[in-house]
């Protein structure tokens, strides 16, 4: 039999094999944690929760955007139970946001690195360092209640660690493998599984786990996606202002705008000659331009500041993270790719104009569907293609930038205009953005 026929008839079988293969392997990690419990490598859990007075909320994935969306669920947590502790377990590269945040008691980094396990051989590799990390930094966590909001799959093994912390109460959406059929094997290592609703944004289904397990009442997810993130504008508070204006060289009374070109994926970065011609015509409002990016993104933007010349203050790579918090709280607009920064400026209350790279007509369940993921926030627009290209259907899906070049630079001007026209009916700017409304 050739390759090609082998492959074929492999095809139709390997799915379901896989699928078993995978469903044996959480028996055996079930079983072989039991076992090291028992011998006393591994702690005791808890037998029973008595009450919620300790919470231990599990997100593992390294993006920031889903860092900024998880908010809502800590502050209603926090909300509810004022005086319980709150522990967060994260990937190490967000774990300096997760302990700026008022809210949380006890934030466990643990150095995962960003793989996304794939495949098996990366499955387990994923699977040993969670546990490595546990017996190293939290094997003393004993909480009543974990939670694991992630939906629809486990991408990055949270409730692998749930299980080793072993709480009483386990809470997570039911998952789904990428066929769409239950994932099973994945919902043995909770003990509470809630059904997650399609078509939702992200800060409120996460929310909705904690009124789905009778944690929260209901009437505390309204108004979910539309409100600012009260302790983000405290961290913004907590640096002084004056001094950091002085040190980017900030005219801190001046109005200005934000722009943020960099993104963690190259299809979601609008060219830096489209963001050039923008700048031409926002300068005729009379804002300072400041173009705004971590360390990862330094490179873009400096090609951006090289191309708008003394038209543009560079602030790239020379903030931390909370001062960079604290200089987009005091911006009048912000315009960026889809990335942290975005989700920062939304959930701030400024605001924002987000470029998305996705069908807006699409999958709203898809992991870049704007309807899912779009940054929180009270003055927050969009700006997407008017379709994509090729073979690219809910989300481009080319190596670099493309189907974002469909989005015109008219098109964002009319898009911030709009967006203008509803930051100015809520509460009136007319310093703010007096010169906005003319430019063309």
């Amino acid at each position: 039999m050739s390759k090609r026929g082998l492959k074929n008839l492999l095809g139709r079988s390997y799915p379901p094999l896989m699928w078993h293969a995978r469903g044996i392997a959480t028996r055996l990690f079930r079983t072989g944690v039991s076992f090291f419990r028992w011998i006393h490598l591994l702690p005791f859990s808890k037998r029973k929760a008595r009450s919620p007075e300790h919470f231990l909320v599990i997100s593992l994935t390294h993006h920031l955007g889903d860092t900024i969306m998880l908010m809502p669920l800590l502050e209603r947590l926090r909300q509810t139970y004022p005086s319980a502790r709150i522990d967060c377990a994260v990937e190490n590269t967000v774990a300096s946001f997760y302990r700026l945040f008022p809210g949380v008691d006890n934030v466990y980094a643990l150095k995962l690195g960003p793989v996304v396990p794939v495949n098996m051989g990366l499955s387990i590799q994923r699977v040993l360092r969670i546990l490595i990390r546990y017996l190293k930094e939290m094997r003393h966590c004993t909480p009543d209640i974990c939670i694991v909001p992630r939906w629809p799959d486990d991408l990055f093994r949270d409730r692998v660690l749930s299980y080793l912390v072993g709480a009483p109460r386990r809470i997570g959406f039911a998952s789904l493998a990428p066929t769409g059929r239950a994932a099973i094997h994945r919902d043995a290592l909770l003990t509470e599984i809630y059904d997650g609703e399609s078509g939702l944004h992200e800060p409120k289904r996460f929310s909705q786990l904690l009124t789905k397990s009778g944690l929260i009442p209901e009437k505390f997810i309204e108004g979910i996606s539309t409100s600012c993130i009260h302790s983000l504008q405290q961290i913004a508070l907590s640096v002084n202002w004056h001094t950091l204006a002085e040190r980017l060289k900030i005219d801190r009374n001046g109005a200005f705008a934000i722009i943020a070109p960099g993104a963690s994926m190259p299809y979601r970065r609008w060219p830096i000659e489209y963001w050039g011609t923008l700048i031409e015509s926002l300068k005729q409002s009379g804002m300072n331009i400041i173009l705004l990016s971590g360390r990862e993104d330094v490179e873009i933007t400096e090609s951006l500041h090289s191309l708008t010349g003394k038209s543009t203050t560079l602030v790239a790579g020379i903030t931390t993270f909370v001062e960079s918090i604290a200089l987009i709280a005091h911006a009048n607009l912000f315009l960026g790719n889809d990335s942290g920064p975005a989700h920062i400026a939304g959930a701030l209350g400024i605001p924002t104009v987000t470029l998305f790279v996705a069908n807006k007509d699409g999958n709203p369940d898809h992991p870049s569907s704007p309807t899912r993921i779009h940054p929180i926030g009270p003055l927050v627009e969009l700006c997407m293609p008017s379709e994509l290209m090729g073979s690219c259907t809910d989300c481009c899906n080319a190596p670099d930038a493309h189907c974002i070049k469909n989005i015109a630079v008219d098109q964002v001007l009319e898009t911030l205009h709009a967006l203008l026209e509803r930051a100015n009916a809520i509460h009136p700017f007319p310093k703010r953005f007096a010169g906005i409304a003319n430019v063309h």
